[in-house]
């Protein structure tokens, strides 16, 4: 099985539409995929409904922009087919795309608390939201993240990281896939596609992970 699990579409900063994606994932020979867009979960029905057509298993998903000491980091989030229909996981989704995250607060009644005057989420707050959402949180990209920081924020709450990457050298995978034998965590991969052209990311099938880490994937993801 192939499984690519961090794509983007036009419902963010991707130039492809959902059934397009669904259209280059069959070409690429994919069996699994999620359309993570940025702060924004719409790409997920047109994706579901196109399953059968493509025999491919699309799995809701999205990219939650957080920061750590001034720095970008990004969270996955994956959803089973009935916890990401939840009308306030997308209200919630817009106050972030908005940078009006203190609102949070009153739309989910207090039961994830985001601190005042802040435009943007801390790691843990990210986390807090896609928990309190029943997602599985995966660590996006840590290749990407300054090694300074990457022992504190794997000390949070995560299923796992992104730990097969295109930017990934040799030594990488194997420090990573450590990491997750340290952690108990899963290792997930994805290409990070965002359009035909856009030569900074992988392409679609270009990146993915073994058959039985998809499986326990889709085990987290069902509990």
């Amino acid at each position: 099985m192939k499984c690519d699990l961090h794509i983007h579409s036009i419902y963010s900063d991707g130039e492809n539409s959902p059934e397009e994606i669904m259209k280059m994932a069959k070409e690429a020979g994919l069996d699994v995929i999620s359309i993570t867009d940025h702060n924004n979960i719409d790409s997920a029905d047109e994706c579901l409904s196109l399953e059968k057509d493509f025999n491919i298993l699309c799995i809701p998903g999205v990219e939650l922009s957080t920061r750590y000491k001034g720095e970008r980091i990004h969270i996955l989030g994956y959803f089973s087919i009935d916890d990401y229909k939840n009308e306030l996981l997308k209200e919630v989704l817009k106050l972030i795309r908005d940078k009006d995250v203190y609102k949070i607060n009153e739309v989910l009644s207090g039961k994830v608390k985001i601190r005042k005057g802040k435009k943007r989420l801390s790691i843990k707050e990210g986390i807090a939201i896609l928990r309190y959402f029943k997602g599985t949180v995966i660590l996006a990209h840590p290749v990407k993240i300054k090694r300074k920081y990457l022992n504190d924020i794997l000390l949070n709450d995560f299923d796992g990281i992104e730990g097969v990457r295109f930017e990934n050298d040799s030594y990488d995978d194997i420090f990573f896939k450590c990491i997750g034998e340290e952690n108990g965590y899963i290792i997930t991969g994805g290409s990070d596609f965002h359009s035909l052209n856009n030569k900074s990311h992988a392409s679609l099938g270009e990146v993915y992970f073994q058959t039985e880490n998809i499986y326990e994937f889709l085990k987290l993801i069902k509990s």
